[in-house]
């Protein structure tokens, strides 16, 4: 017969047994969770620098867009638009003197006037002239015979103009008036663009070009000008060509006449 003793034993040895079993069962756990963690770990990584790569290096041909892009905008000019009110329309075929509202003391050569033009109210270019009193600078504005106007806009910009539209050198006053808010605007040059589009057919001038863009000479560029300027380079048949296309605005000067013109600069690497 089993004693008390043995049977004390057994269920000391088995709840000892019992304890060891589940102590590995709860290291079998802890292990498996670790194993775990570390795979979801390994995948967040792999998802990291698979789909959003923090440490992406920057697409060649963007920089390429980009270099061209900047230099292009070498040919932009500062406009300051400046709308002005009159409280009463003037007959066509007079003129009205308004106070200068630019700062033109940095003009130390050359006409004054070739650095403004003057639209009315149909966008169309009219006759001014600048008269100078001193410290104090009249613009006396021509209005044509077929329109009067009663709001005109003057334009100042930061580079010259071949000529102006030379109206009256005396003008009675207009009576009241109000400046509008004056906006500044960046424009590329029509100019400019065109001295560019020379360049690039020239002798040797589009190699000219790609040292004064900095571009690498292992590189090619092609630059448009939609409408105006094409300056198309050979591209390859097999490769990819990047491109990019910006809505641009452009200060056309032909005769007296400026035009601001809304077009697209469109700009191909490879």
């Amino acid at each position: 017969m089993i004693g008390e003793s043995d049977v004390l034993f057994h269920r000391i040895i088995k709840t000892l047994s019992t304890k060891k079993m589940k102590s590995k069962t709860r290291k079998a756990e802890s292990h498996l969770e670790m194993i775990i963690s570390f795979s979801i770990f390994l995948i967040f990584l792999l998802f990291l620098f698979t789909f959003m790569n923090p440490v992406r290096k920057p697409d060649l041909s963007n920089v390429l867009l980009d270099i061209v892009e900047k230099e292009m905008k070498n040919s932009t000019i500062s406009l300051l638009e400046m709308p002005v009110v009159l409280y009463e329309f003037p007959s066509p075929g007079t003129c009205f003197s308004i106070e200068c509202p630019f700062n033109l003391s940095y003009v130390l050569s050359g006409d004054k006037r070739n650095y403004i033009f003057v639209k009315d109210e149909q966008n169309k270019d009219v006759a001014f002239n600048l008269i100078e009193q001193g410290d104090l600078i009249n613009i006396t504005i021509t209005v044509p015979s077929d329109l009067s106007s009663r709001m005109y806009t003057l334009y100042f910009s930061d580079d010259e103009f071949s000529s102006s539209m030379l109206g009256s050198s005396s003008c009675p006053s207009s009576g009241q008036y109000n400046f509008s808010t004056p906006r500044l605007k960046k424009l590329y040059s029509y100019s400019k663009l065109k001295d560019i589009n020379t360049s690039y057919y020239s002798n040797g001038g589009y190699d000219g070009l790609k040292k004064r863009f900095n571009f690498p000479e292992s590189n090619d560029f092609a630059i448009y000008v939609r409408y105006y300027f094409e300056m198309s380079g050979i591209k390859p048949e097999k490769g990819i060509v990047k491109a990019r296309e910006i809505p641009i605005e452009v200060l056309k000067e032909e005769g007296n006449q400026k035009q601001i013109i809304k077009t697209y600069l469109n700009i191909q690497v490879w």
